[in-house]
């Protein structure tokens, strides 16, 4: 068993800050944290920056089960004294739940900043654990100091490097950086420290209803795309087709409703980005398509189940960014029967012309 899913398995049986994978290190331009956020992605995350010397990443996430509700919750703060420019830190988010927070230092750099990372309100002292439990988080937090350079190098030449991002469940309110994930380009809230909170816009995009997805003529470019996702979900989860991918992807979601193994698809060619989300499982809930402040669109659902009494309810909720494209008359939003959502984002200087059902 390598070194990842050992810590994977020791996160799930028990999950605690002291036992959290967190980096910290630096170059002649920068400082970097990256920190394991992957158990809190169906919750909230959050990365803030406090009166420009610290940087406070917290989460929190709710589990149902049997009809009691848990939560769980960690709070990290970063002390950078007199670095900090809320309008110069970026976050972003892997995948995989592996956050990366770059913090540029003043030049010239004259002296050494201090790095603080003891967290608050933390019960356990680190010097509890095991030593073998130690070994891995440590063998972990080296993966992902690793990984981060890599993907650093990689992704100046891979050839999807200028599609727009997709976001994960992030609350972005002032002082706020928004989270987005290693897909695209980074975005930052434009907030200052001591600036007013702005307002923000939300516009519900009405949802056309169409045929199924692999059949309607209306999806057919989509597909492919679609498609890779849905297999590479099942590789990610280590299941094998029996039948057709799809089915296999339909069992894993009724067996484990969650966001990560949600089919999603971000493609664009020269007139439109288009986003497909799997949103089936909440047909007999609720699914709503928005538009944020002409920058985002968010697709959201919840759907309640009752059985022997008790009700659980699951959620999702995704934000996929697209900096001054976004106008609220321009984006279509189309369901096929299957349950299968498809947006449709025109680019700038685009002719938009709309579907009818």
């Amino acid at each position: 068993m390598d070194d990842l899913t050992c810590y994977r398995k020791l996160r799930e049986t028990n999950l605690r800050e002291d036992n959290q994978a967190v980096t910290v290190s630096q170059n002649s331009h920068h400082h970097q944290v990256v920190i394991d956020v992957r158990d809190f992605l169906s919750g909230d995350v959050k990365v803030k920056v406090v009166d420009e010397n610290e940087v406070v990443v917290e989460g929190s996430v709710e589990h149902t089960h049997q009809g009691s509700v848990s939560k769980k919750s960690f709070l990290r703060r970063f002390s950078f004294p007199g670095l900090v420019r809320p309008d110069a830190v970026t976050s972003t988010m892997s995948s995989d739940g592996v956050l990366t927070i770059t913090v540029p230092k003043k030049e010239p750099v004259s002296q050494t900043t201090k790095v603080d990372t003891n967290k608050i309100n933390t019960k356990v002292n680190s010097s509890t654990m095991k030593g073998a439990q130690k070994e891995k988080i440590n063998k972990f937090t080296s993966h992902l100091h690793h990984d981060v350079n890599a993907q650093a190098s990689v992704s100046k030449t891979t050839e999807k490097e200028n599609k727009s991002k997709m976001s994960t469940h992030v609350s972005a309110d002032n002082e706020t950086t928004k989270i987005t994930t290693n897909n695209g380009t980074k975005v930052k809230n434009s907030s200052l420290v001591g600036s007013s909170p702005e307002q923000t816009s939300d516009f519900v995009l009405p949802i056309s209803h169409r045929g199924p997805f692999f059949h309607d003529s209306f999806f057919e470019e989509a597909r492919q795309d679609f498609e890779a996702s849905v297999k590479s979900i099942l590789d990610t989860w280590g299941e094998t087709p029996v039948s057709d991918h799809m089915s296999s992807y339909r069992r894993l979601r009724e067996r484990d409703l969650k966001e990560e193994n949600q089919a999603v698809s971000l493609t664009e060619d020269h007139q439109t980005h288009k986003v497909v989300i799997d949103v089936r499982d909440f047909l007999g809930g609720d699914v709503k398509v928005k538009v944020v402040d002409e920058n985002e669109v968010v697709v959201e659902g919840s759907v309640e189940h009752t059985h022997q009494g008790s009700v659980s309810k699951k959620s999702f909720l995704r934000r996929f960014s697209f900096p001054g494209l976004v106008r609220p008359d321009a984006v279509t939003s189309t369901m096929s029967s299957d349950g299968v959502l498809t947006i449709t984002v025109p680019k700038k200087g685009t002719c938009v012309t709309h579907n009818k059902s």
